[in-house]
């Protein structure tokens, strides 16, 4: 498959010959597409589609090219004089680029030298009077990238985000709870008039229940969300440590004592020892996943936004943003360009982010519990209906029962809500930090 999005024009062609450097090609076609973008870098194996008349895309990218980057390998000379009785490509190229006027940059690889000006074969005599570059190490490649953006326009295109949903309910959810809701309702209606007491009274309990736990989750949330967004900014292994380690301990302990409390010892120490086992291999299984993950998510730094934006994937963005700057805030030396490209769309990407969870959070509560929780609200809905259905003509607990639905979804909502707004001003302030770190950074250097 094509690596040309929509038929992609201009960017960076590259010039060469399959051989042994061409690990060192490939190499450098994907270090030069994170800075200028998927599409923009021309190597003739990714660009071209199987089966696609390779005359043909080669003359058309060629020529639409800002710039062409001859790579000069060790017997770069002798692929030169190579096939005068057929097509000579390497050739080719680099005299159409000269016609048109296209920039040609040649790039020394794998420790190649640049012939003299009698080496050359006489239709190319003209590229011995160009400036070369070695590119031996990363910094080369940095140093090479610098001197093309001067001619190609810097186009970075970030990774695809993990997970991209509508912030809006699709006309599938509504449809789906307004479908269960009645549904339920009308199963409740059907039920024998002798028989659904006790489960209207267990059902009316469960639902207080809910409330309750809702209205302590509101009440104590507040408290805790300076300790969530400290241990969001931190990585996998960390997190696991000073969040996962202490709630799943402190569930073994309450489990045990109530299972030692209720069984006898034999029981109690297989129950606990199996127990422990599990906990384990759980903790170790997600300390491996919450790892991978997370050297993911650096080696793709950055991504698109996820949707809907969470707090947590916004400040996970922040702390990689903030290693990034850290890491070069001491260097002298003028800041890489595929460093400042990511940098920079990290911080757009951020404030977007900011702007996001404020519309989120303005959303009407239909929209939020259809949009963020579908599966959630359709399954809540049917059991309300299902409950005022039970309820018949008893219109008390009809009330009662909408009245404990109402109390429960308007403190949820009044959490998220304020989850949201508080995020975003914690990150807008985030957000001002590292635009003040990054102008520092963001310097021209010698």
């Amino acid at each position: 498959m094509s690596d040309v999005p929509g038929g992609t024009s201009g960017g960076i062609f590259l010039n060469y010959r399959s051989g042994e450097h061409k690990k060192t090609v490939q190499a450098l076609h994907k270090a030069l597409q994170n800075v200028f973008g998927l599409g923009r870098v021309f190597l003739d194996e990714f660009s071209i589609d199987l089966g696609t008349e390779y005359t043909f895309d080669l003359e058309n990218r060629l020529q639409d090219a800002n710039a062409v980057v001859a790579i000069v390998h060790p017997t770069w000379l002798r692929d030169l004089n190579v096939h005068k009785a057929a097509r000579n490509w390497l050739v080719e190229e680099l005299q159409l680029a000269k016609r048109r006027d296209i920039p040609v940059y040649p790039v020394l690889v794998d420790g190649a030298e640049f012939p003299g000006e009698q080496e050359f074969p006489p239709e190319l005599r003209w590229l011995s009077q160009r400036q070369y570059r070695s590119v031996r190490s990363e910094s080369d490649v940095d140093a090479l990238v610098e001197e093309l953006v001067t001619v190609v326009p810097e186009r970075f295109e970030p990774a695809p985000p993990e997970r991209a949903r509508s912030s809006q309910p699709t006309i599938r959810a509504v449809l789906s709870a307004s479908l269960s809701g009645l549904a339920a309702l009308v199963l409740g209606l059907a039920l024998s008039p002798l028989e659904p007491y006790r489960l209207l009274a267990a059902s009316v309990l469960c639902l207080v229940v809910v409330a309750v736990l809702t209205g302590v989750m509101y009440a104590v949330a507040r408290g805790t969300s300076r300790v969530e967004a400290d241990l969001h900014l931190m990585p996998a292994e960390p997190y696991l440590i000073r969040a996962g380690l202490p709630i799943g301990i402190s569930g073994m302990v309450a489990l045990g004592a109530l299972i030692a409390v209720s069984s006898p010892l034999p029981v109690t120490a297989v129950t606990l020892g199996v127990g422990v086992i599990a906990f384990t291999i759980m903790v170790v299984s997600a300390r491996q996943d919450g790892v991978r993950r997370e050297e993911q998510r650096v080696r793709l730094w950055p991504q698109q936004l996820s949707t809907p934006v969470r707090p947590v994937a916004l400040r996970r963005e922040v702390a990689l943003l903030e290693a990034q700057l850290a890491e070069h805030r001491g260097n002298h030396r003028r800041l890489p360009t595929r460093v400042r490209v990511r940098c920079a769309y990290a911080l757009g990407s951020l404030a977007e982010g900011v702007d996001r969870l404020r519309s989120d959070a303005r959303r009407s509560r239909a929209r939020w519990a259809l949009a963020d929780h579908p599966v959630q609200s359709t399954g809540y809905l049917a059991w309300v209906a299902a409950t005022v259905g039970l309820a018949r003509g008893a219109w008390q607990l009809v009330a009662i029962t909408l009245g404990l639905a109402a109390v429960t979804v308007e403190l949820l909502y009044r959490q998220q809500r304020r989850v949201r707004v508080d995020a975003a001003a914690e990150l807008d302030a985030h957000v001002t930090s590292l635009r003040k770190q990054w102008s520092d950074v963001n310097v021209t250097r010698s």
